[in-house]
């Protein structure tokens, strides 16, 4: 199993075991990118275990080579981990903010791809 380290969060790569993630509302899930915010990495974990799936989809349309697939994803969650309080503040579904920020992250990627 190839684990991923954000600050002190340790998450499995969706690429290689795809799972699907409780399902939580829209409440709960606002609650955990709050605590994430203030630098619960348990929430952060419970975010990414809820979205992983959403996430992955989206930088998948972007990059199709799995190696710089799984750096934008990790490169997702750790601007989601540093981002928190300013993605807290957004207005939308949590699922929505964190789908709008895979796609800028994967975009941005995708860019560098084709650049290089």
């Amino acid at each position: 199993m190839r684990l991923y380290t954000c600050a002190c969060l340790r998450f499995r790569d969706t690429a290689h075991h795809p799972t699907i993630g409780p399902s939580i509302n829209e409440s709960q899930a606002r609650l955990l990118l709050i605590r994430t915010a203030h630098g619960d990495s348990e929430s952060l974990a419970a975010l990414y275990d809820s979205f992983a799936s959403d996430t992955y989809s989206v930088c998948a349309h972007y990059i199709a080579e799995q190696p710089q697939l799984d750096d934008t994803m990790m490169a997702l969650w750790q601007r989601i981990w540093t981002d928190a309080r300013a993605l807290a503040t957004r207005t939308g579904s949590v699922r929505d903010i964190l789908v709008i920020t895979a796609h800028a992250e994967a975009g941005a990627a995708a860019e560098i791809v084709v650049a290089a």
